[in-house]
């Protein structure tokens, strides 16, 4: 029989990684949590969560996602043919609990797809002449935006973003270049925001 790694092991082991990526003493790791869950973890009970070892809220997940500046999904982060173990001896693989883990990710991009295609179908010269394509449009960057900054990939869709507008700025002859120059640097503007809300919350 394969061997299974259980919940708790797997975000610990997790947590370890990224806090080691992140050069993160045990000590203050234990300290930063303290604002989210009104006590310090010590040494020794943040060496055991990494061994899997404690059993985890959502509020434990969710502090550790902001100790750490990733996302929860990271804290589950399996290889997909790697067997994670449920209480009950229900066994799924890494693919099957990423694809649960962030299932909504790919349809909103979809999403996205979809209504920058339809904002590119007006024309530029008509974006302000109606307040339904404004709204449309306004809509759009945030969705776009949202996107951007979520999950793992962040730093990644942001890069993508930065060269689809560099890429943008090189080509002079499509009659639609300013209108998707000026969506992709809203988009960024908007992305920007989000990321330094996010990080003055934390």
């Amino acid at each position: 029989m394969t061997d299974a790694v259980t919940l708790p092991a797997l975000v610990g082991a997790n947590m370890e990684r990224i806090r080691k990526e992140r050069g993160i003493p045990l000590d203050e790791l234990g300290q930063r949590v303290e604002r989210f869950l009104g006590v310090t973890w010590s040494r020794q009970v943040v060496w055991s969560i990494q061994k899997g070892h404690r059993k985890f809220g959502v509020a434990d997940l969710v502090a550790l996602a902001y100790v750490l500046d990733c996302s929860v999904p990271d804290l589950l982060a399996a290889e997909p043919h790697q067997v994670v173990e449920f209480p009950t001896g229900w066994r799924v693989n890494g693919d099957s609990l990423a694809r649960h883990l962030v299932r909504g990710l790919g349809d909103a991009n979809a999403e996205t797809d979809r209504a920058f295609n339809s904002a590119l179908a007006v024309g530029p010269g008509q974006q302000l002449e109606s307040v339904t394509y404004a709204e449309q449009y306004r809509t759009t960057v945030i969705k776009a935006a949202n996107y951007a900054v979520l999950g793992p990939e962040a730093a990644e869709r942001m890069a993508e973003l930065r060269e689809l507008l560099d890429a943008e700025t090189d080509d002079v002859g499509d009659p639609m270049r300013d209108h998707r120059i000026t969506f992709y640097r809203d988009v960024l503007d908007c992305a920007e925001a989000l990321e330094r809300e996010r990080k003055g919350d934390e």
